[in-house]
């Protein structure tokens, strides 16, 4: 059985290392938080047709506003907020965070990760007493 897995994601460079990580996925780009309503058209296709949708925002505040608005909109996607110290590079002002800066290789496993602890969290919830 094979999962379709779909991804929301801020900016192109995102979609570019989720799509190294993933390369089978479908990855839509808001570009930034305040999105488009041909943007929100991409989303409800991709809610439509696979059978999980992944949010994964930048582990800052604007990544967690446009994470808000989509699980507002959707809350069926699943949010996976990545670790600040595995999504960020050092530049001439301090520390710049982005799902961009990720490695392909953690990004696959933290997002499998986080869809396994997602799963047992809905299986134990449904549990019979």
């Amino acid at each position: 059985m094979t999962v379709r897995i779909g991804f929301i994601v801020e900016g192109k460079f995102d979609k570019r290392v989720v799509s190294k990580a993933f390369p089978d996925a479908t990855v839509v780009v808001t570009n930034g938080n305040g999105f488009s309503k041909r943007v929100r058209a991409k989303i409800i296709r991709l809610v439509n047709s696979h059978d999980v949708v992944v949010c994964l925002s930048d582990p800052d505040d604007a990544g967690d506003i446009l994470a808000k608005k989509i699980i507002e909109m959707f809350p069926t996607v699943l949010r996976v907020r990545v670790p600040e110290e595995r999504a960020r590079i050092l530049q001439n002002r301090g520390y710049k965070h982005g799902i961009e800066y990720c490695s392909p290789a953690f990004l696959k496993d933290y997002v499998y990760k986080s869809l396994i602890e997602s799963l047992l969290e809905e299986v134990v919830q449904v549990k019979p007493k």
